[in-house]
């Protein structure tokens, strides 16, 4: 069992450290923090948060880039065990079985990842596909009262 803990996650404007030599150019990415404000550089299994640029692209424009009619533009990312794999709670499961439907939810959330209470389950407007689960190279479990199992 792996605790989960919200990360906020903004997109900032920083200096290019990845181009060898560095560029002199400042790029927008993302960047993680934990509550008390300090940043973390890498993510572990059990880090959550709204990913930053589907949330912009909603506020800015109205519109959104995921398959739901009804998006809100704020899609929870849980980072999962063994290799850091970024599961987006509000994506479409690979084995869904309602691939033309627009409004249901292939994983149902529930609580909120702010205040520690998220919850992932079927009980909801959803597909067939799983019973909830998750499944990645490497592990297969649930969220469930902001635990991985």
């Amino acid at each position: 069992m792996i605790p989960c803990r919200y990360l906020l996650a903004t997109i900032e404007s920083r200096p290019c450290t990845w181009h060898v030599p560095p560029c002199a150019e400042e790029h927008e990415r993302t960047v993680y923090r934990l509550a008390d404000g300090t940043e973390i550089e890498d993510l572990v299994p059990g880090d959550v948060y709204i990913e930053p640029w589907s949330l912009r692209r909603q506020q800015r424009e109205g519109t959104h880039s995921c398959s739901w009619d009804n998006c809100d533009g704020q899609h929870v990312i849980c980072t999962l065990p063994p290799n850091r794999h970024p599961w987006n709670i509000d994506g479409r499961a690979s084995n869904c079985d309602m691939p033309d439907d627009r409004a249901h939810r292939c994983w149902v959330r529930h609580g909120s990842p702010q205040d520690g209470t998220l919850h992932v389950d079927k009980a909801g407007h959803t597909c067939k596909a799983g019973a909830g689960s998750i499944q990645v190279e490497g592990y297969h479990g649930h969220l469930h009262n902001w635990t991985l199992t």
